[in-house]
């Protein structure tokens, strides 16, 4: 459960952001021109490109731009694999945490109940105990994920052993 809530949260996060940058996009866009004012912008252009001095310089600052470039490499299947298993070994890590105190809560509350303390409530203590059992039960259900992410990932590495 807390699993799914943590996972649709960062799919409405991830969907937040794609909108605001598609509405940075339009926002960055030009005014429509009349089909004039386009023939007279680009009879302006036309007229610096027969320019030495402005050609040169343009052709240059392309060449230089074109050199400091790197190709873009596309992700590999195992870079990919890799980013899930690191992934869910972070969700792991946010669900074992949750699942400690939970049963630091859950201590700290027999704790108060052994020593005499009425002001924990049966109700606070079986709620406690739910709460621990549920995060229990995350860190399990994680711990398979990543089981899972972790053997898929082994298919692309050499001797199916993944490099830390």
């Amino acid at each position: 459960e807390a699993l799914a809530a943590a996972e649709a949260a960062a799919e409405e996060a991830a969907k937040k952001k794609k909108a605001a940058a598609k509405r940075a996009a339009a926002a960055r866009r030009a005014a429509p021109k009349s089909e004039d004012h386009r023939r007279r912008i680009s009879e302006a252009i036309k007229a610096k490109w027969q320019d030495p001095t402005y050609r040169s310089r343009m052709v240059n600052g392309i060449k230089r731009s074109a050199a400091g470039r790197r190709p873009r490499r596309r992700q590999s299947q195992a870079d990919l694999a890799r980013q899930e298993v690191d992934a869910r070994r972070g969700l792991l890590e946010k669900g074992e945490a949750l699942l400690s105190k939970a049963r630091a809560n859950l201590s700290a509350l027999q704790a108060r109940r052994a020593g005499g303390d009425e002001s924990a409530g049966e109700a606070e203590l079986k709620a406690a105990s739910d709460a621990a059992a549920k995060a229990y039960d995350v860190v399990k259900t994680m711990q398979a994920k990543v089981e899972a992410a972790e053997q898929h990932a082994r298919q692309f590495s050499p001797r199916g052993q993944r490099k830390p």
